[in-house]
Order: C-alpha cells, then sequence, then structure tokens
C-alpha cells in the first residue's frame, strides 16, 4: 500500500480494488497494454440528492433530476467516475467533480481535461459494479 492508501503492484502490471458491503473485487492488467485500469463496487441508496452538488456538475444533476430511477442512476455516475478516477490514478475532490460521464446503453465514457477513457457497468438488484481502462 503508498502513503496514500492507493495498493501498489507489481512492476509491470495495473490495476485497482473496490469493496462494499458483502462484495469485494480486484482487476489487474499488463501494463503494456493498459496505462490504467480502475473498478468500483456501490450499493445504490447512498448517494442522496443532498450529495450531488458535491459529486455531479450541473448538466449531471438537471439528468438525474428528471430521471424515474434517480437512485441507480445516481449511484451508476458516483460510481463510474470513482472508477475513472481510479483508473487515472487521480487524488483530491475537485478532480473527481471535473470527471464527466457519458452514459450509454452498454457502458460510458469519462471525460476530463481533454483525456477520455472507456468503461462497462452492471446492476444487479442493489449492486452496482463499474470498471474504466485506458
Amino acid at each position: 500500500m503508498g502513503a496514500d492508501g492507493a495498493p501498489h503492484w507489481p512492476g509491470g502490471l495495473v490495476g485497482s480494488i473496490t469493496h462494499t458491503r458483502g462484495y469485494a473485487a480486484a482487476v489487474a492488467g499488463d501494463a503494456a497494454s493498459f496505462s490504467g485500469v480502475g473498478v468500483d463496487a456501490e450499493r445504490v441508496g447512498g448517494v442522496t440528492p443532498k450529495l450531488w452538488p458535491r459529486l455531479f456538475n450541473t448538466a449531471e444533476q438537471a439528468q438525474l433530476a428528471a430521471r424515474t430511477d434517480a437512485d441507480v442512476a445516481a449511484t451508476l455516475l458516483f460510481s463510474a467516475k470513482e472508477a475513472a478516477f481510479k483508473a487515472w490514478r487521480l487524488k483530491g475532490a475537485l478532480a473527481f467533480r471535473d470527471i464527466a460521464i457519458a452514459l450509454q446503453e452498454d457502458g460510458f465514457t469519462a471525460h476530463r481535461a481533454g483525456e477520455n477513457l472507456h468503461g462497462r457497468y452492471a446492476v444487479e438488484g442493489d449492486l452496482v459494479l463499474t470498471l474504466a481502462w485506458f
């Protein structure tokens, strides 16, 4: 583990770990094939509208407010940002807020400071799992 609490991977590997109530996962890849990978797992219900201004930009908040499944969508957006944050190996709350997520039916794209990465997600019951890579 590094000084910031992030996992230290052996030379030649990139990886990410996550855990939430009742679930844990890890993903690793060859550093020759991936610059970064990030995985996140969240339980639906923790990302309440009260937290939205701290986590999402104005456009994302408006999209969430218009959805009938806002609790699931907010958890998915948060989890996608967290996976992208880990893949880019960012630090600090400001960097997290600056990540914009575009959801697609089968995945998502994360955008930050002229950089993009792609990801996939799965929702099973109240568990949201996201994976991002570049």
